[in-house]
């Protein structure tokens, strides 16, 4: 499997692109405190089947997630532009949206099991958008098992993939793991 440790914007493949730096480390740090200091941690869903729903094993998945996105309202405002331009240079995507990046905690000892942000049948998720908030975890390296590719966090680091990518987050077992999510989606008609 083929590490991935960037110092500068990197192309893994055709369907995965890091970019270092997207936001700086005191920024990262104040929304980690804003979402510790709010506090109410839901469990995060997964959606595998083109329904979204908690992990049944607990074990597969110990992430959970802030809903309040007003907390973050601002980081959504400010990055998703700068998010749908890396994604229409590097795949051509148009016309797509970012509502919203929610913050995602991944306690000592979780992961992710293998999934897939979206189904063939029926979704508007294309572009699956992560950004790292910190980086002092041992493990919690985001692979991609079809790509042979496995990409080590950094503080502001973002990660975009194709969100039917089969992907799973490896344990983080010395700190909590911290990071934005979101999806550039196709807009609804109407």
């Amino acid at each position: 499997m083929r590490v991935a440790v960037t110092d500068s914007q990197d192309e893994y493949s055709a369907a995965v692109l890091a970019v270092p730096d997207f936001l700086g480390r005191s920024q990262c740090r104040e929304l980690i405190d804003r979402g510790e200091e709010h506090g109410i941690w839901r469990p995060a869903l997964v959606e595998d089947t083109g329904q979204a729903r908690a992990y049944e094993d607990e074990a597969a998945n110990s992430a959970a997630i802030l809903r309040n996105n007003d907390l973050w309202s601002d980081v959504t405002a400010e990055s998703a532009p700068r998010i749908l331009d890396l994604i229409t240079k590097k795949w051509q995507f148009r016309d797509l949206v970012i509502r919203r990046l929610g913050l995602s905690k991944y306690e000592m000892g979780a992961r992710v099991g293998r999934h897939r942000d979206t189904n063939y049948d029926e979704t508007r998720r294309i572009v699956t958008c992560v950004i790292y908030l910190n980086e002092d975890f041992e493990g919690g390296r985001l692979i991609f098992p079809e790509l042979d590719v496995a990409i080590e966090p950094t503080a502001g680091m973002l990660v975009l993939f194709l969100s039917e990518l089969i992907h799973e987050t490896e344990v983080a077992d010395t700190r909590s793991r911290y990071c934005l999510v979101g999806f550039a989606e196709t807009q609804l008609a109407g």
